[in-house]
């Protein structure tokens, strides 16, 4: 079971990064946040307190937001883990495992937009046809959105610059506008494909890494890191690969998602893009 440390700094995000959606089938925030505790692992591992989903363990009973979360782990996963609007105070990461369980489920029950988001989801995926999503996002901010999480973080000391894609670590955080939570994690629901040879965007992200670390970007490490970002973003914007994998996870998740991608008016970028 994989686990994700409270630490991370997209658990910690700002209030106003998400819009909450309406509920269009009856599946209610509050039944969202009744939900929780049947579905969130809250653990201690190598690095403290830690978060993730249990899917599988108790199939019958997790209900319509498990059944969300069975088929779409990635995007619950993300919207869960970058959930509470505002840090949770240190004493809540402090005593047994019990106590800090039920701090976490005590925010993660009281955030009324990630609530929103999660029941807007989870009445979209039961209904069986799904009306249309209530907001539309344009096609280049889900590009931008989607790139930012090839993310160069740090330079090692024999000179090479590390990069990774993460659920909390990763360049979205300072992106000019209002962040949109369900964006992001559509975003990273692609990353479990990410090696899947149909798409093999993985060829790319190396490609981009390799030079990034072939050029001399500066001897300041972190002149070095922010010019290597730039690079980086610019390189896998240009990814056919990734334009793929995105496009076809959206055909799979539109049902659910609580937002539809606009791509009108077309520009020549968003034309190219999908």
């Amino acid at each position: 079971m994989a686990v994700l440390p409270f630490a991370l700094v997209a658990f910690f995000a700002a209030a106003d990064m998400r819009e909450p959606s309406a509920d269009t089938t009856g599946y209610t925030p509050r039944d969202a946040a009744a939900e929780l505790p049947s579905l969130v692992i809250v653990d201690s591992g190598r690095y403290g307190y830690s978060l993730d989903l249990d899917t599988a363990g108790a199939r019958g009973a997790l209900g319509a937001l498990g059944a969300l979360a069975r088929a779409n782990r990635h995007y619950v996963l993300y919207l869960t883990v970058n959930a509470p609007g505002e840090p949770l105070a240190p004493v809540a990461l402090v005593g047994n495992r019990a106590a800090v369980r039920r701090n976490v489920l005590r925010r993660l029950a009281g955030d009324s937009a990630y609530l929103a988001v999660l029941a807007t989801s989870v009445a979209r995926h039961r209904a069986r046809a799904a009306p249309p999503p209530p907001r539309a996002v344009r096609a280049a901010r889900v590009r931008d959105v989607a790139v930012r999480f090839f993310y160069p973080d740090e330079v090692l000391p024999d000179g090479w610059i590390q990069a990774h894609v993460c659920v909390g670590i990763n360049g979205v955080a300072d992106m000019q506008g209002v962040r949109d939570l369900a964006v992001e994690a559509f975003v990273y629901a692609i990353f479990h494909d990410l090696l899947a040879t149909v798409y093999d965007v993985d060829a790319d992200y190396q490609e981009a890494k390799r030079l990034i670390n072939a050029m001399d970007l500066s001897t300041d490490p972190e002149t070095r890191l922010r010019r290597a970002q730039g690079m980086m973003w610019a390189s896998m914007l240009r990814s056919g690969k990734l334009r793929q994998v995105l496009a076809a996870e959206y055909r799979r998740a539109r049902g659910y998602l609580p937002f539809a991608i606009d791509r009108a008016p077309p520009d020549a970028a968003e034309t190219a893009w999908w």
